[in-house]
């Protein structure tokens, strides 16, 4: 889905509109995969009021018919980048974005943009940032000696617990609604004791602590410490599926196609192979999966369009259509913590709603056609 910007004044006008009623033709609810036919939602304000087969409505509403539309929440990537300014020059270092960004793009561009959606400026999607990553020393850069500062303000660097406690407390205090810990970008890891201690302080304020980890051994860590979230879990062994399984630990899958990676076409294809086989053993013994892009470019189209292409590989790698549509949806919302006010479709929780004339849970290409978006009660799409 495309972010629309709109002037204040579009805001104001959706918040004093009259209520809007929605006839929807199939109902999906992503939670167990059911349709419901023939279901009246009615939206006042940035809420869901009413849900049913006969409900009586004002003659003042606006009416929408989607009598011929599956109809379902609004879309989650637990895992983007939408202020990075990285265009691919860097070869993995970060140098180009920590040289040619500015503070605020780098360290507080994406809660400056939450605030202004949340506050109706501007119309764009909810978003739940990270703030600063915590990391060891160094963080996912090479560093040099004379530039051994060049990982901040991107990260936190915390190397002591007294750090990551400052780390935790600055995040939350500067805007974070989540927070999230580099692992394994060294030789030097976070220990399953550093990372439980982090769980621990976060959990105590009522956040999530999400861990980037590639290596089968940061998995384990991160598995055992009892992490939300693990990202990028393609390394992960059998024994790490199962510990996330017993821990109750989602897994984002960060599964990119093709077109976004460079080298030869043989390379990019046996790691494309190999991401989704990871990805399907993982489904297939249980782990909780929930999608994620990691889109940090417009390499492929905008945003959305490039994060939707993920969705591809997801399929190609076996899953239902009705799991990856979980994973975008009610799965996702209880990661984040805010799955009574999204993920699923009921009273009072938010006017995220989307629409298609494809069945998603037969379908889930259907997701590429997306012909209604409504976002907080306003219609966004058409």
């Amino acid at each position: 889905m495309r972010i629309v910007t709109a002037i204040f004044s579009m805001w104001i006008c959706v918040l004093q509109a009259q209520e809007t009623v929605i006839q929807a033709g199939y109902l999906v609810d992503p939670r167990d995969g059911t349709i419901q036919e023939n279901r009246t939602i009615v939206v006042s304000g940035t809420r869901i009021i009413a849900i049913g087969e006969s409900i009586e409505t004002p003659e003042s509403a606006r009416f929408v018919d989607l009598s011929n539309s599956y109809v379902f929440p609004g879309l989650i990537d637990s895992h983007t980048h939408i202020c990075n300014t990285v265009r691919g020059r860097d070869a993995g270092r970060y140098f180009y974005t920590g040289i040619n960004a500015s503070t605020a793009e780098r360290a507080y561009a994406c809660t400056a943009v939450r605030t202004a959606v949340n506050r109706r400026e501007i119309v764009g999607p909810t978003i739940m940032n990270a703030g600063r990553i915590i990391a060891p020393f160094g963080a996912q850069y090479r560093l040099q000696p004379e530039r051994r500062n060049l990982a901040e303000p991107d990260y936190f660097i915390a190397d002591t617990r007294d750090e990551m406690l400052k780390a935790i407390r600055e995040n939350i205090h500067f805007g974070a609604r989540v927070l999230k810990v580099i692992v394994d970008d060294q030789s030097y890891v976070y220990s399953e004791e550093d990372l439980r201690f982090m769980r621990g302080e976060a959990e105590k304020a009522g956040f999530k602590l999400a861990a980037h980890a590639g290596t089968e051994s940061g998995i384990l860590n991160a598995a055992n410490a009892r992490v939300h979230l693990i990202e990028h879990v393609t390394n992960a062994s059998e024994e790490g599926f199962r510990v996330m399984i017993e821990n109750d630990v989602a897994a984002v899958f960060t599964n990119l196609p093709r077109e976004y990676s460079t080298g030869p076409e043989e390379l990019v294809e046996r790691s494309y192979r190999r991401r989704n086989e990871q990805l399907k053993k993982a489904y297939d013994m249980g782990v909780k999966i929930v999608f994620g892009s990691d889109v940090m470019e417009n390499k492929l189209g905008d945003r959305g369009e490039s994060a939707m292409l993920v969705v591809n590989s997801y399929a190609e790698a076996g899953l239902t259509g009705h799991a990856i549509l979980k994973s975008m949806t009610s799965d996702s919302a209880e990661l984040l913590g805010i799955d009574n006010l999204a993920g699923h479709l009921a009273p009072n929780m938010w006017a995220d709603i989307v629409a298609t004339s494809i069945n998603p849970l037969d379908d889930i290409g259907a997701l590429h056609e997306i012909d209604f978006v409504m976002k907080w009660g306003m219609i966004v799409n058409p």
